[in-house]
């Protein structure tokens, strides 16, 4: 192997491994992102890069505008009652952290 290529193979290596750090997003990050959130003005124009350096030097602007995308999408989906509970079960979330009709339906405790 010449040394320009093992070069190029820890570069694509280290792009993926920083790919995929910044695109999972641990339940720390998650908690230090909800709090810059509440922090950061919305008019700042600096917004993203503010909320990114709060999370860790690991997620970008980038990864923190993104991150409110989906959340966006998400909060959508559940406020529209779109919400697969089937699918959430399937992935094995506990009920006590699942919408649950029952708890809300004094009706249907009844059958």
């Amino acid at each position: 192997m010449r040394m320009e290529d093992s070069d190029q193979d820890g570069a694509s290596a280290s792009a993926a491994s920083s790919s995929s750090s910044s695109s999972s997003w641990s339940w720390e990050e998650n908690k230090r992102f909800e709090l810059a959130l509440a922090a950061v003005d919305e008019r700042s124009p600096d917004r993203w890069a503010e909320i990114a350096s709060m999370v860790g030097r690991e997620k970008s602007a980038e990864d923190a505008r993104r991150r409110y995308e989906a959340l966006l999408e998400d909060l959508c989906i559940i406020e529209s009652g779109a919400l697969d509970y089937e699918y959430v079960a399937c992935l094995g979330v506990g009920e006590s952290l699942c919408w649950n009709q029952q708890w809300f339906d004094p009706l249907s405790l009844s059958s």
